[in-house]
Order: structure tokens, then sequence, then C-alpha cells
């Protein structure tokens, strides 16, 4: 008896496909087109997102900036001098500005304030700043106290 020659398995259960004339093994150009364009309306969406959320930042910071500065402002009024009605304004720095309105406020509904030992002063504090082409503002308003003459 002539010994068996292992030929390796038969034809059906090879895992190799055969290569035909019209057999694909990898990916068209217009595939590969296909995938790049779709890339780079992605990429593209994405930069879009990142730089409104960089604006709204920036806006977030200016307001931050805009409430230390009236916060800094208004702790120093009638330190230097004492509180009179009207109207003042100037800069903090090249870009924010302010304008100040200050008012007696009536303590009682009377409006008589003779009796009382200290005057109040309604004050409306406005920041003012450019973003952009847009100008941007922070109002405060506040109540101050400065004795009675």
């Amino acid at each position: 008896m002539a010994p068996l020659m292992d030929s390796g398995p038969p034809a059906a259960v090879r895992r190799d496909k055969p290569r035909t004339p019209g057999g694909s093994h990898g990916f068209t150009l217009v595939e590969v087109l296909v995938a790049v364009v779709i890339l780079a309306f992605s990429f593209g969406a994405l930069m879009q997102l990142l730089g409104t959320g960089l604006r709204g930042l920036n806006a977030a910071q200016d307001h931050v900036r805009a409430s230390l500065l009236a916060e800094n402002w208004l702790a120093g009024l009638a330190v230097d001098q004492p509180l009179a009605e009207g109207q003042q304004s100037g800069t903090f720095d090249d870009r924010f500005h302010w304008r100040a309105t200050l008012r007696p406020l009536a303590i009682d509904e009377r409006g008589d304030l003779s009796g009382w030992p200290v005057r109040a002063y309604e004050v409306e504090l406005v920041v003012l700043w450019d973003e952009g082409d847009r100008q941007q503002n922070l109002s405060v308003t506040a109540v101050r106290l400065t004795p009675n003459p």
C-alpha cells in the first residue's frame, strides 16, 4: 500500500479566495475621495464650533473684567472726595470706559433728610467696551451713604 500524501485541505475548505480579474482588493479612488470630502466637512464644522466657543469665552472674560472694574470703582467712591449729585465719566484703560450718574435718594417716604445723620445716593454705573463691531455694556446700580453736612 502506498503512503498517503498530505496535500493540504481540499479546495472547498481553503480560506484564501481565488483571485479573479474583476475582484476587489482595496478601496477605489472614488471611495477615497468621498471619505476625504466627509472628513473635510467634519473638520470644518469642528473648527467653526471651536471658534464659536472661543468667542463665547472671550465675551465671558470681558463681562467678568467689567464687573471687577465696576466693583473696584464703586469701592473707591467717596474715598477721595465727597459724593455729589451729577454725572461723571472716564476710562479704566484703552478698552473699558465708564459713565456714572449720582442722584440723591429719599430715605423716608416724605423725602425729608434733615433728621438723618447720613445722605443716601443712588449710583448708576455703566461700564462700556467694544467687542468686535458691537459695543457692550454692564450696568450696575448701588446705594452709597455719606455723612449729612
